[in-house]
C-alpha cells in the first residue's frame, strides 16, 4: 500500500516504510529475550543510518530503521526517514539499501560487542539509580501492562536477566531477524510532506519503481572502519579562571576563564552517578 499526503502546516518531508507483523500474545522470558535481540538489531541498525549523516552531502536529515509495536493488534518493522524537500527519492532509496543491505549480509561481530556494551551500560546505571527513579518510569511501566500486558519484573530483574542472557545472545540470530521482518507482504509506504508552490512530490509508480529497483542493485557488505585512536590526540592545557562566584540563591558557583567562557555549576544529589552538560554560543 502507498499513501502520498501533503499539508500546508507540515515542516518537513517524512516517509516511512513500514512491514506489518503479528504481535507475540505469549509474553515469558522468552518473549523478554526476544525483545533484547530486537533492542540489539536496533542499536546496531542505528548506528549505520547516523553515520551516512556524517557524510558530506547525507541523503536525509535524520532516519531510524527498527522493529516496534505500531498498535495493539500489530508490530512493524519501521523505516522512518526525515528529508529536505528535494530529496524525497533519494532519501527513501538509501534506506531501502541499508535495510537489504542488512537483510543480505548482516551486522559484525564488532558491532554486535559494541550494542553489547552499550546495553549493559545503560541497565547498569539504570540498577544503580533504582532508588532514585523517575516517576515518570513507573507510570510508562504500568501503562504498557495494564494495557498491553507488557512484564515489569523491575530493574533489578532487568539486571539480572540481561548479565545472565546477554553474553549467550549470538549475532546469527540477530542476522537471521531482518529476513523474517523485511519482506514483501503487509508493506505499506506513507509520505507526508509540505504543501507548497513547486514541491512536486513522488507519484506511487515512481515509489514502487524505486523499491523495485533497489531488489536489482548490487549491494556491497558493510564495511565497518573502527579506530581506536583517542578523541584528542593532545589533551589540552586547563585555562585559567579569572573569577569565581558564588550564586547562593542556586546554590551555584560561576567561574568566567580566560577565554571568554563561563560555566555554572550546580551540584545535586538527584542521580548518584550522572554528570549533564548543556553548552551554547551567541
Amino acid at each position: 500500500l502507498v499513501t502520498i499526503q501533503s499539508d500546508k502546516e507540515a515542516q518537513y518531508s517524512i516517509l516511512r516504510v513500514l512491514y506489518k507483523h503479528d504481535i507475540v500474545t505469549e509474553k515469558n522470558t522468552l518473549y523478554y529475550r526476544e525483545n533484547l535481540l530486537e533492542e540489539l538489531y536496533n542499536s546496531m541498525m542505528s548506528a549505520r543510518l547516523q553515520e551516512l549523516l556524517l557524510t558530506d552531502n547525507p541523503p536525509f536529515i535524520y532516519a531510524d530503521s527498527r522493529y516496534t509495536n505500531l498498535v495493539r493488534t500489530k508490530d512493524a518493522y519501521e523505516s522512518f526517514v526525515v528529508t529536505q524537500d528535494d530529496k524525497m527519492e533519494k532519501g527513501l532509496e538509501t534506506v531501502l539499501i541499508e535495510n537489504e543491505r542488512v537483510r543480505k549480509y548482516g551486522f559484525h561481530e564488532s558491532e554486535l560487542e559494541r550494542a553489547k556494551k552499550e546495553m549493559f551500560s545503560s541497565m547498569e546505571k539504570l540498577y544503580n539509580e533504582r532508588e532514585k527513579q523517575e516517576s515518570v518510569n513507573y507510570v510508562w511501566k504500568y501503562y504498557g501492562h495494564f494495557l498491553e500486558d507488557e512484564p515489569v519484573p523491575g530493574i533489578a530483574f532487568d539486571y539480572e536477566f540481561l548479565k545472565k542472557v546477554l553474553p549467550g545472545i549470538g549475532l546469527f540470530e540477530i542476522n537471521e531477524l531482518a529476513g523474517e521482518w523485511i519482506t514483501d507482504r503487509n508493506r505499506v509506504v506513507v509520505i507526508m510532506a509540505p504543501e507548497k508552490e513547486g514541491l512536486i512530490l513522488p507519484t506511487e509508480e515512481k515509489i514502487l519503481e524505486i523499491i523495485a529497483g533497489v531488489n536489482d542493485l548490487s549491494i556491497e557488505p558493510y564495511v565497518d572502519n573502527v579506530s581506536d585512536e583517542p578523541l584528542l590526540a593532545v589533551e589540552p592545557v586547563p585555562g585559567p579562571v579569572q573569577k569565581e562566584k558564588k550564586l547562593k540563591e542556586l546554590d551555584a558557583v560561576s567561574w568566567s576563564f580566560a577565554n571568554g567562557i563561563k560555566v555554572v555549576l550546580k551540584p545535586t544529589e538527584f542521580k548518584d552517578d550522572e554528570i549533564r552538560m548543556t553548552a551554547y554560543s551567541l
